[in-house]
């Protein structure tokens, strides 16, 4: 099947459905039409205005945002026994940034900042 014909069997289902159900059944396609394994981009850390935001291309790189808190750079390391390490926040440390940091702790050349 085309993609074309899908989104147009997709909104004929929209039109024919009402209320509660049809906006669960636009979450529903939503989910399924929307592609599993995206990489993250710049323009996914822009909107991003709470939760988790994880990267697909570094395992345990993540974009967490909070009204209070701003966006920040996480890094779940196994390694120190399932710690969560902060290295930056989103607007001074890009993704790529981020990501060199992530290649940087994994090779253990990144250096950990003691709180006291």
């Amino acid at each position: 099947m085309r993609k074309h014909d899908f989104e147009e069997q997709r909104e004929l289902l929209i039109k024919a459905t009402r209320g509660p159900v049809r906006r669960s059944l636009q979450q529903a396609l939503l989910h399924l039409t929307t592609p599993k394994h995206v990489g993250l981009t710049a323009s996914h850390c822009q909107g991003h205005t709470t939760g988790k935001l994880p990267d697909s291309q570094c395992p345990g790189l993540y974009l967490e945002a909070a009204p209070r808190l701003g966006r920040v750079w996480r890094i779940r390391s196994q390694k120190d026994g399932d710690k969560i390490i902060t290295i930056g926040t989103y607007p001074d440390m890009t993704l790529a940034g981020a990501r060199s940091a992530w290649r940087d702790r994994r090779a253990g050349t990144l250096a950990i900042p003691r709180h006291q």
